[in-house]
């Protein structure tokens, strides 16, 4: 019995050292990669200095060109924001971010699904992006307080990238070069005809997690003196609905600028302004872009 009892500590002794030793391997292999997303993310959390930050999901990272933004403001300006993301990983960016560099401007744009609406079953999602920053407190009281069961799972370093490990060996492998000022054009034009779209959550109740880290964030950012500025980019075929209502109500109550363009007809109209329904490609990114910079120059006033 006695042998036993030895043989399962020794058991799990060499597998406490292999998840230390492989953890520590892959955060090394990570943060030194100068390749993809990997690259970009290491460099908003731990290098950015740009005076002007973008965050957001797909749409904040393919709607706003840092270049346009920076030559109208005269500020250098770099996109932070990232696909199927949304503010609860975001604000977990923010704060990494603002460990070494304050922003001056923070454009946060706004969809739906990420910064609104959703449920529990979606919060592990968003924050999977961030679960290899678990070692830094602020991080872990996001999950503390989000997904309380991640604490103890998150002590695994392995566990940390198992939901990484793919697409990071491929990045290397396939050298991606990161996108410049962390924005990624799409190019293209949508062939397709979208139903006409009106409202999508009109029988759903606001995700008060959601707008509660959105309400964390703006405060956090003004108590650091970053000025937030919201935006909610166009969408093809949008008519009028109650469906931003609840974000609409933040912003006012906040006290904060909300850019709303959602139904722009000078966009919402025009196809070859979009890669998809959903989403500007680079043309229509760019003449958004456009228009947005010279509207926060005015609030700079």
């Amino acid at each position: 019995m006695k042998r036993f009892i030895i043989k399962i500590i020794v058991f799990f002794l060499i597998i406490a050292v292999i998840d230390q030793v492989g953890g520590r391997f892959l955060k090394n292999t990570d943060r030194n990669s100068q390749y993809g997303d990997a690259f970009t993310r290491e460099y908003i959390t731990s290098r950015c200095t740009e005076d002007v930050i973008i965050m957001g999901s797909s749409r904040g990272n393919h709607h706003y060109d840092p270049q346009i933004i920076s030559d109208s403001l005269k500020l250098s300006c770099f996109n932070c924001a990232y696909d199927a993301l949304g503010i609860l990983n975001m604000y977990g960016r923010y704060l990494l971010l603002t460990r070494k560099h304050t922003p001056k401007i923070l454009i946060y744009d706004i969809f739906a699904p990420n910064e609104i609406y959703g449920d529990k079953s979606d919060h592990l999602k968003f924050l999977d992006g961030i679960k290899q920053y678990a070692d830094v407190p602020q991080v872990m009281e996001i999950f503390d307080d989000v997904a309380p069961m991640e604490h103890y799972k998150l002590q695994s370093r392995l566990y940390q990238y198992n939901t990484k490990l793919f697409y990071m060996f491929s990045e290397i492998k396939g050298k991606f070069i990161p996108p410049k000022l962390g924005y990624s054009a799409l190019d293209g034009t949508m062939v397709h005809q979208p139903k006409p779209y009106s409202a999508e959550y009109t029988n759903q109740e606001p995700d008060s997690v959601k707008l509660k880290y959105m309400r964390k964030l703006i405060h956090v950012a003004q108590s650091k003196g970053t000025k937030v500025i919201l935006c909610i980019s166009p969408r093809y075929g949008t008519s009028p609905n109650a469906d931003l209502d609840p974000i609409i109500k933040l912003a006012k109550e906040e006290q904060v600028p909300l850019l709303n363009h959602y139904t722009d007809k000078r966009f919402t109209t025009k196809k070859e302004y979009f890669k998809d329904s959903y989403h500007l490609n680079h043309i229509g990114a760019t003449a958004y872009t456009k228009m947005i910079a010279s509207e926060i120059k005015q609030l700079l006033k």
